[in-house]
């Protein structure tokens, strides 16, 4: 058939071309059923010349419909080589992805995510929109922009899929390299879709995740960052609550120095290193806008007045402790909070207010039987 439609014979140049293209069609179509993806080039090419350019990307894309995966990423790879600033770069990408995602190969679809986000964040796109925009095709351009937003909505797609896949998975089977590769997935996912209408709950997600994973510096800070993305959000409560206690456990790990208390002295006024003013101000968010003060309040009121103290922020932890003797004066951090309010009186030597407080606690009966 491609030699008659090659021949002059009878029929006019518009069915000759008619005829040719259909006839590659139907090569292609065969091609697709036997063919070997490391030969495809040269046979196309050897049907005519510059067939092989439109052949190679058609037959990628049918053998990523058919579900060849192998022959369909070995062919998208050869693609990117030949062809690193065509507009289809992104999609081409995407659609790699997806392919490592169908061979199971875990590793390689951490892999190709990380390309695949690099390209959408400059596809947007800086390199390859930087040529397109000089083209006065408008058909073209609009393409492009079409093959871009696919691109985007294959990579949410995938990304999120898989995230939260192993994430689930992980939680059941405690695997350190499925929660590694997981925590990477979530990492790039907020790096393109972070406002997204899913960014919300994956970085949720992650955070959640880097706790279990015993990152609890970087899950309270994660978590702190969906606490204050929406007021009142879904998972608000639940964000706090696990990002004080991430703190909590960041602190078992973390090593401070605390100033020194001159006994003759009043003692000099410290900032909080930055862990303790960030779980600070955890605390300050939790038991501002939760009712469950009477769960974690003792205890963690407490750590804050007990930090502010250690750093002599000698007026902020005064306040601090009062509050946690008036609210629970049976508590054995009640009894603790008094000494240290004298303490500070006495560091003070505000004999005035030591005997006002002192005044004050016997007439309270709780703190007494305490």
């Amino acid at each position: 058939v491609l030699k008659l439609s090659d021949g002059a014979g009878q029929m006019s140049k518009t069915s000759r071309v008619a005829l040719r293209k259909e006839a590659l069609k139907d090569i292609l179509l065969s091609y697709s059923h036997v063919g070997n993806p490391e030969k495809a080039k040269m046979f196309f090419n050897s049907l005519g010349k510059g067939e092989a350019d439109w052949m190679i990307p058609a037959l990628a894309n049918l053998w990523f419909e058919q579900g060849k995966n192998s022959e369909a990423l070995y062919l998208y790879r050869l693609l990117l080589k030949e062809e690193p600033k065509s507009p289809k770069v992104p999609l081409r990408q995407a659609r790699i992805v997806e392919l490592a995602a169908r061979l199971g190969d875990r590793d390689l679809v951490v892999h190709e995510c990380k390309k695949l986000v690099e390209i959408c964040m400059v596809s947007g796109g800086r390199k390859i929109e930087a040529d397109v925009s000089k083209t006065k095709d408008k058909e073209f351009s609009t393409n492009y922009s079409a093959d871009i937003q696919e691109a985007r909505q294959l990579a949410d797609a995938v990304i999120r899929r898989f995230a939260t896949t192993w994430h689930s998975e992980s939680t059941k089977t405690k695997n350190e390299t499925t929660m590694k590769q997981s925590s990477e997935l979530y990492e790039l996912y907020l790096k393109l879709f972070a406002e997204s209408k899913y960014g919300y709950t994956m970085k949720f997600n992650y955070g959640d995740l880097l706790f279990r994973m015993n990152e609890f510096e970087k899950a309270a800070k994660i978590l702190m960052e969906v606490v204050y993305a929406k007021k009142g959000g879904k998972h608000e409560q639940e964000a706090i609550e696990d990002a004080v206690h991430a703190y909590d456990e960041a602190m078992q790990d973390a090593t401070i120095k605390y100033p020194e208390k001159p006994k003759d002295t009043l003692p000099k006024e410290t900032p909080l290193p930055p862990l303790l003013s960030e779980y600070v101000k955890a605390i300050d968010f939790y038991l501002t806008n939760f009712s469950q003060d009477a769960k974690y309040g003792p205890e963690i009121r407490y750590k804050s007045a007990k930090f502010y103290y250690d750093f002599n922020h000698l007026e902020e932890s005064l306040k601090r402790f009062s509050i946690i003797i008036d609210k629970y004066p049976t508590h054995a951090n009640a009894e603790v909070s008094v000494e240290l309010t004298a303490d500070i009186y006495n560091a003070y030597k505000d004999w005035v207010r030591m005997e006002e407080c002192a005044s004050k606690m016997i007439k309270r009966k709780a703190l007494i039987q305490n």
